[in-house]
């Protein structure tokens, strides 16, 4: 026996849910229907092979149970493999086995590769059935003996209800054609169900199609992660996951999707706080350090030039002083939206090494840097920055090329000399220290 646990699940859960379900194919090989009966509740729905094993109530499940045991006196059920999801309160599990029965009354002994699907529910602590579907190849039935049609049994399986929070799609194996979708598929794509089940998923992917997402399934015991598309033209991201089944006589795909916008949300906050200067949104000291030394070490590497610039606001004290700690704040912001704008390209980095103090960092030569920053002093030159006058900014700035093989604390003190060489020759200007 196997047991696979999806990614993302809690281990305990599953572990419970585990224990739980070898108690209970203990008891459904014994033929004990009371303690069958006392693992469900009582809202328990059951799908059997065929239009009279289907119930919709514990009492009808008990019934459907004695029938069983009546045509039967013994059951094996061999080689269990195990796929269970849980979380919280809420279990789902797919049983696949061997299973073997003694007919009473003859010698006839049936041996068949069965599927049982499990809904299940925690209940004070305690682990019960709430749907059960059982399932078998079609051989051997008789001609009406499986259910009319997919959707009546769809309708009614518990994934479809509002259990779960999770979107649930059943499509078709062979072209990803939606079958059916639970409330929260509506919801989170804004479709209705009648605009659903004219869809394919592919119609709901933001790119790639079914048969790829398959096929990435399959390679992987990981969740994957999943852009959505919306009615209105929106998108969200999504771990997903797919699961063949056999319900009925159609071969089908549970998709089950959660939106993990908040999260993402959340992780983008994070990073954010972790690497951006909170007053001017620019990169923060330490992440710029980090990118720093990488940088450092690729240009080492693939002989690139790297140029260092160190500057700060001229008489920055003064403007606090004579304005207002509010107001200096608003020259740093402004200063600080001004340089990335004049600098956009990929490989320059701009942040805030501290007070009034900035850094930037340029895959470029020292002529080329130096010609640049020459550039932004013109247009700072004629940027008012309130409550300053256009000029009424200027800057010291300290420029160094990178000397392959050097340290980081050698760069960053030649570029401290060279800030504080331009400003003992006067501010407002740039010195190269090289």
């Amino acid at each position: 026996m196997c047991t696979h646990e999806e990614k993302g699940h809690g281990h305990g859960v599953v572990e419970e849910i585990r224990t739980f379900l070898d108690r209970w194919f203990s008891h459904y090989e014994k033929g004990d229907v009371v303690s069958l009966a006392s693992m469900g509740l009582p809202s328990y729905v059951s799908l059997g092979t065929g239009q009279e094993e289907i119930s919709f109530t514990l009492e009808e499940y008990e019934k459907a149970l004695m029938r069983d045991m009546d045509q039967r006196t013994a059951c094996t059920v061999r080689n269990r493999s195990f796929h269970i999801r849980g979380e919280g309160s809420f279990g789902w599990a797919l049983v696949l086995a061997d299973y073997s029965w003694d007919l009473p009354g003859s010698q006839s002994h049936l041996e068949m590769h069965g599927r049982r699907t499990f809904v299940l529910r925690k209940v004070r602590g305690e682990w019960f059935v709430e749907h059960n579907h059982f399932s078998l190849p079609a051989l051997g039935q008789e001609e009406g003996s499986s259910y009319p049609s997919l959707r009546p049994l769809l309708e009614r399986y518990f994934l479809l209800e509002e259990a779960t929070r999770d979107i649930i799609l059943f499509v078709q194996l062979q072209d990803g054609l939606i079958v059916e979708a639970n409330r929260a598929a509506l919801r989170e794509f804004g479709y209705s169900q009648e605009d659903l089940l004219r869809m394919s998923l592919e119609d709901l992917l933001e790119k790639g199609s079914f048969s790829e997402l398959l096929l990435a399934s399959e390679a992987t015991d990981s969740l994957l992660e999943v852009a959505w598309t919306t009615r209105e033209g929106g998108s969200f991201p999504g771990e997903t996951s797919l699961q063949k089944v056999a319900l009925g006589e159609a071969p089908l795909c549970l998709v089950m999707v959660r939106n993990i916008s908040r999260r993402k949300e959340i992780e983008r906050k994070y990073y954010l706080a972790a690497t951006r200067d909170h007053l001017t949104g620019i990169l923060n000291r330490q992440h710029f350090e980090e990118i720093l030394e990488a940088r450092m070490e690729y240009a080492r590497e693939n002989d690139i030039s790297l140029t260092f610039v160190l500057f700060d606001v001229d008489d920055f004290k003064k403007i606090n002083d004579s304005y207002g700690h509010p107001q200096g704040d608003r020259v740093l912001i402004r200063l600080g939206a001004l340089a990335e704008t004049s600098f956009p390209e990929k490989n320059a980095f701009f942040a805030r090494w501290g007070g009034d103090e900035f850094t930037l960092l340029l895959e470029r030569s020292l002529a080329e840097t130096i010609v640049r920053i020459q550039e932004f002093q013109r247009v700072l030159k004629k940027t008012e920055i309130s409550p300053l006058p256009a000029g009424g900014v200027t800057l010291s700035l300290g420029i160094v090329s990178y000397h392959p093989g050097e340290s980081l604390g050698d760069l960053l003190r030649r570029a401290d000399e060279a800030l504080y060489q331009a400003k003992r020759e006067g501010r407002n200007r740039l010195c190269v220290m090289d």
